[in-house]
């Protein structure tokens, strides 16, 4: 790298097929090699694999974790530092109380839950040690809950009644028949409506606005309580329903499972990214990312930008494919050049980009470099020259370009001299910040 060279401002974005969406790094998207389309997290679908226990790593039934609320059973989060709680065990020697009952001494054990990190412990919180190392851990819930838990099913009565009044809206036949078989029989779908018409003459206490105002507290400047001793925001929000007020207050809370996902293009229906089913795997079955199809342009190393002033870069391209590819930078449309601040003088020739290592012999030779456009080449990288204009005193100069590659699609059905001839040219939309103007 030059001296007095800074690239730590530069960044290289890529769009996507559809240029509404923002333009984002090139590890950030995927490639559809069924559309040969480059496609972002708004371009795909993402559909859940598995649920599973994050410090366990086995997986969970969909049905048990509705039915734990997608809570772990044994698994708790220190409350404090949000960490995870670890089993510690202690024993009590039981005193013998006659002689010979001193040969049968005994040492039951008791569990209590600790952190390793901040030393929290459950009976700073008042709970009482458990039997056996599974669980079984006092776990007192606000006062709060039955009343939100009855809001919630009143809801989700009242959804229910908006369900049925529009499916028999939908079901009436035509006027010469006065009644509907919802109202002759009393049944949608072969379920009876005895347990919601009650519902509608019924009525649920809503909450009322109180006159009483809470007086502010007068001791609240002479507290001389330490503030380690009270909750931050984060530890309150933690526990809504709670929200306690002091440490010794929070209790441990049930870690959330956690899932995998895999992603779908909405163009094609063809999956991008499927994950392992099995939790302790890191592998993918499935992982088109546009770092392994397309070509990466990095900004090497940035001269001080002047105004009005060509200042010479160096751009490099990275070959991730296993063939060499011709590249070609061409400069934007008027209409497409409205954000850019600075002209930018690309290489008219395309650039030669070597295949990755991993390919033997056999490939095409590269052509001799012009050392006012080539710096640098390395098999699969290459490094070349682009002259650089600003236009405006901006703190953040930036440029467009398209960067057009050869592309041969592959597939298994077809033999060597039909895959050759499905050679195409891709163009993706470039855009690179280069940083401030030097003042």
């Amino acid at each position: 790298m030059d001296s007095g060279c800074d690239a730590t401002h530069a960044s290289v974005f890529y769009t996507t097929a559809d240029n509404d969406f923002e333009p984002l790094p090139l590890q950030n998207l995927y490639f559809c090699v069924h559309c040969v389309k480059l496609k972002s997290r708004r371009c795909v679908l993402q559909e859940l694999d598995t649920l599973y226990l994050p410090n366990e790593l086995e997986t969970v039934p969909t049905s048990d974790a509705l039915m734990r609320k997608n809570r772990a059973s044994n698994s708790y989060i220190c409350p404090l530092c949000h960490n995870s709680l670890q089993v510690a065990s202690s024993g009590a020697t039981a005193r013998p109380t006659t002689p010979t009952a001193a040969k049968g001494v005994t040492t039951p054990r008791k569990y209590s839950l600790h952190c390793l990190v901040c030393q929290w412990m459950s009976r700073d919180a008042g709970i009482e040690d458990a039997n056996v190392a599974s669980g079984g851990w006092q776990n007192t819930d606000p006062e709060d809950v039955p009343m939100v838990t009855n809001v919630l099913k009143w809801y989700r009565k009242l959804l229910d009644v908006s369900k049925v009044e529009a499916e028999r809206g939908k079901r009436k036949i035509s006027t010469k028949k006065r009644f509907s078989i919802t109202e002759k029989t009393g049944k949608i779908g072969g379920a009876s409506m005895s347990h919601i018409s009650p519902l509608q003459r019924e009525k649920f206490e809503q909450a009322s606005v109180s006159k009483k105002i809470t007086e502010f507290p007068k001791d609240l400047y002479d507290d001389k309580t330490p503030l380690h001793k009270i909750t931050t925001l984060e530890q309150r929000f933690q526990q809504p329903l709670a929200q306690p007020k002091y440490v010794k207050d929070l209790l441990p809370r049930r870690s959330h499972l956690v899932s995998r996902c895999s992603m779908r293009c909405r163009e094609c229906e063809h999956n991008l990214c499927k994950p392992n089913f099995n939790p302790s795997l890191t592998k993918f079955k499935i992982h088109l990312i546009a770092l392994n199809y397309v070509p990466n342009l990095r900004v090497v190393s940035i001269p001080p930008l002047e105004l009005n002033e060509e200042s010479k870069l160096i751009l490099s391209l990275t070959n991730p494919l296993p063939y060499a590819v011709h590249v070609s930078l061409l400069p934007l449309t008027e209409e497409e050049s409205a954000i850019k601040s600075a002209d930018v003088y690309l290489p008219e020739s395309a650039l030669f980009v070597g295949a990755r290592e991993e390919m033997d012999g056999g490939e095409e030779p590269p052509p001799k470099d012009d050392p006012k456009v080539i710096h640098l080449r390395k098999e699969c990288k290459l490094e070349f020259f682009v002259r650089v204009k600003p236009l405006i005193a901006s703190d953040d100069i930036k440029f467009g370009c398209i960067l057009e590659h050869n592309y041969h699609a592959k597939s298994t059905f077809q033999s060597e001299s039909e895959q050759e001839e499905d050679v195409s040219n891709l163009r993706h939309h470039v855009y690179v910040t280069l940083g401030p103007v030097k003042q």
